[in-house]
């Protein structure tokens, strides 16, 4: 190897500098969207394929490209959003290295397609290496299209290194659900191998985003934050100690419209719940701190996460204090509307409920479980005497709705609790088995099912959500089974599914732990709700239907 200090390939440095702001398909996601938020677009649609690896697609309503900028817009530290050192001190756009294209296209195919208001749109193309070819014009309305293609086909080594592709999509879905939370006026539209999986408009408020991301019972439980002091202001809605999850997933700080991660602030965040929260619990939060641009520093790290502070312990201060202040005041973020609250219709229900759960069974006044009182149990079948005879009540088939009743409103409100198990269920896995646990891991954690590879390969089950009563040996590998099958999008039904269906089997050993009257009771409560379905699991025998049987015998 030669000593001699030399100036590296273009191409070469190129690639090193992807290195650093791509890391996977969400990082190309997140720089094509920060250039369309800095260009002025109130609406962007985002596609992808293969959970961005075959395609990335990124289309704006935004400013556009000036035609004779296009090859320009594709070279290393080229951009409009500074001109002098001096604009470093007070950098308002999200972007402004003038790398991330240049980085793209250095491990991908990209197509960048721009047109201005009153001018002729153009399009140019680049591949890894070649020579870039002159703008050709094209058919665009004002706004940018950029299309990337193929992410890592030249660099086998990064490729290898992306995880499996529900992974990927997770880290891409997580992305725009922040960037929809970052400004009320932006449309924002997902879709993955053609099906959309996520959209908001632009129209919607601050609530309803809220209630797209942390589900629409949160803003009820939560408190409304609105403090500014010296400068500094930080407004959003705080969870209640009441919504505290085991993960810090749903945690959302932004500084002057851009997300954050700073160990500093986190501390602060803390400390405001500390006296309310036990250790490794995390209110979900969604914080937006504002503040002159010159105090801070965001050119510390490439993917622009990190940021430094000229008064560092000033702002964890009043990020603490403000935060105190809001969980004492306890504004609600919304009033609690008792009426609207269990209202669903196909317009605000989940989508992904709304297409699976039955409809609620609205029974006479008179009939099933609400005056019932347990009488003695036959096999899986409870008796119970009813205001106007006898009800016999399956009990496998109630754990089973029960059980899908209540995590289906744990999800709707965003509220699982873990429930670690006192013995982890293992199991050995193939290479597929493997991936599948990798892809699956954290949307699991979100609904409170911990999965963890305890070894190349083999898995440990270590905690369920508390709303399933029973977990027997034979839960993991159900669980695997059904994973394998769920679809990349609306899956939390069918899993719901599996785990209710694995607690009716068990019913014997639910009703060792739970007596046959405590299951009545809390059927009575699901029924008076109208939350069961359409089938309900008992049958009433009223006292002329008994004297009638006992005739013809």
């Amino acid at each position: 190897m030669s000593s001699r200090i030399q100036t590296l390939p273009q191409q070469l440095a190129c690639q090193i500098a992807a290195g650093e702001v791509i890391e996977r398909p969400a990082s190309v996601v997140k720089e094509l969207l920060e250039n369309s938020l800095d260009a002025g677009a109130s609406r962007i649609q985002v596609d992808i394929e293969a959970a961005g690896t075959r395609l990335i697609r990124v289309r704006d309503n935004g400013a556009g490209i000036h035609a004779d900028d296009l090859a320009l817009a594709l070279a290393p530290h080229s951009t409009s959003k500074l001109r002098a050192v001096a604009d470093l001190a007070a950098i308002r756009s999200l972007g402004f290295r003038g790398e991330a294209l240049a980085s793209i296209a250095a491990c991908a195919r990209l197509r960048l397609i721009s047109g201005q208001s009153g001018v002729r749109a153009c399009e140019i193309s680049a591949e890894p290496g070649a020579v870039l070819p002159a703008p050709a014009p094209a058919a665009h309305p004002a706004g940018t299209t950029i299309e990337v293609r193929d992410l890592f086909f030249n660099v086998p080594a990064r490729r290898k290194f992306l995880r499996a592709e529900q992974t990927e999509f997770l880290h891409i879905l997580e992305l725009i659900k922040a960037f929809s939370l970052a400004r009320s006026d932006l449309g924002l539209k997902l879709s993955h191998n053609g099906r959309t999986v996520f959209s908001i408009s632009a129209g919607a408020d601050l609530l309803e985003r809220v209630a797209t991301v942390f589900g629409r019972g949160f803003a009820a439980r939560a408190c409304r934050v609105d403090v500014a002091d010296r400068g500094l202001q930080l407004s959003g809605i705080a969870g209640q100690p009441a919504t505290a999850r085991s993960q810090a997933d749903r945690q959302y700080l932004f500084l002057n419209g851009r997300l954050i991660r700073d160990r500093r602030l986190n501390h602060a965040l803390r400390l405001a719940y500390s006296e309310d929260l036990g250790a490794g619990r995390h209110a979900p939060l969604l914080l937006y701190l504002t503040m002159d641009a010159g105090d801070f520093d965001v050119n510390v790290h490439p993917t622009k996460h990190e940021v430094r502070f000229r008064a560092a312990r000033d702002v964890h201060d009043f990020l603490y204090s403000a935060l105190r202040q809001a969980l004492a005041d306890a504004v609600p973020a919304e009033q609690p509307d008792a009426a609207a609250a269990d209202r669903r219709t196909p317009a605000t229900q989940p989508a992904q409920l709304a297409e699976t759960a039955a409809p609620a069974y609205t029974p006479a006044a008179d009939n099933g479980p609400s005056t019932a009182a347990y009488l003695d149990r036959i096999g899986q079948y409870l008796l119970a005497r009813s205001a106007t005879g006898l009800l016999v009540v399956d009990a496998r088939a109630a754990i089973e709705q029960l059980t899908r009743l209540e995590l289906q409103q744990a999800w709707r409100a965003d509220n699982f609790d873990e429930r670690p198990l006192l013995l982890p269920q293992t199991r050995d896995l193939d290479r597929d088995q493997v991936a599948l646990v990798e892809a699956w891991q954290t949307s699991l954690a979100a609904l409170a099912i911990r999965l963890e590879l305890t070894a190349p390969n083999r898995v440990a089950l270590r905690a369920l959500p508390k709303q399933l009563p029973v977990a027997t040996p034979v839960l993991l590998s159900a669980l695997l089974a059904r994973l394998a099958a769920l679809p990349g999008s609306d899956w939390q039904p069918a899993l719901f599914d599996c785990l209710a269906q694995h607690a009716g089997a068990e019913f014997e050993q639910v009703l060792t732990a739970e007596p046959p009257a405590q299951l009545l009771q809390r059927l009575q409560a699901a029924h008076a709700g109208q939350g069961l379905e359409t089938m309900p699991p008992w049958r009433e025998l009223e006292a002329a239907q008994l004297a009638a049987w006992m005739r013809q015998s």
